[in-house]
C-alpha cells in the first residue's frame, strides 16, 4: 500500500495530512484522507492516523518509530487496535528538498491478542 504524507514538524510536535487509496473491498482506489497527529523526541517518532468518519470500519491508526539516514526517513511498526485489530511495518521516505513525505506500508495480517 501506498499513500503521501503532508507532515509538519514544530519543535517536536507532528501534526499532517494523508492521503491513500482503499486497498479492499467495493470501494478500491477510492481515495481516503486522514488526519496526523504525533511527536518526535530525539530520534523516536510516534504519530496516529484519524481517519474521516463514514469511510472506514475503524477510525485511528498507531505508528511508532525511528529516524535514519539523516532524519529523511522513518521505519517502524502500526498498529490498528480493537477486537480484530491488525499490524504491520512501514516505512515514510522524504522527498528531497520538501516537507511532504511519500510512505510506503506493508501489512502483516496478523491478529492482535485482546
Amino acid at each position: 500500500m501506498y499513500f503521501n504524507a503532508y507532515i509538519e514538524d514544530d519543535a517536536g510536535l507532528l501534526s499532517g495530512d494523508i492521503c491513500e487509496n482503499v486497498t479492499y473491498g467495493f470501494e478500491r482506489e477510492t481515495p481516503l484522507f486522514s488526519a496526523l497527529n504525533g511527536s518526535v523526541n530525539n530520534s523516536h517518532v510516534h504519530f496516529e492516523k484519524i481517519y474521516e468518519p463514514g469511510h472506514v470500519d475503524f477510525t485511528k491508526v498507531s505508528y511508532s518509530g525511528h529516524l535514519i539516514e539523516d532524519s529523511n526517513e522513518i521505519e517502524g511498526s502500526w498498529v490498528l487496535t480493537g477486537p480484530n485489530g491488525w499490524s504491520g511495518k512501514f516505512m515514510m521516505v522524504r522527498k528531497s528538498g520538501t516537507k511532504e513525505s511519500l510512505a510506503v506500508g506493508r501489512a502483516e495480517h496478523k491478529l492482535l491478542k485482546a
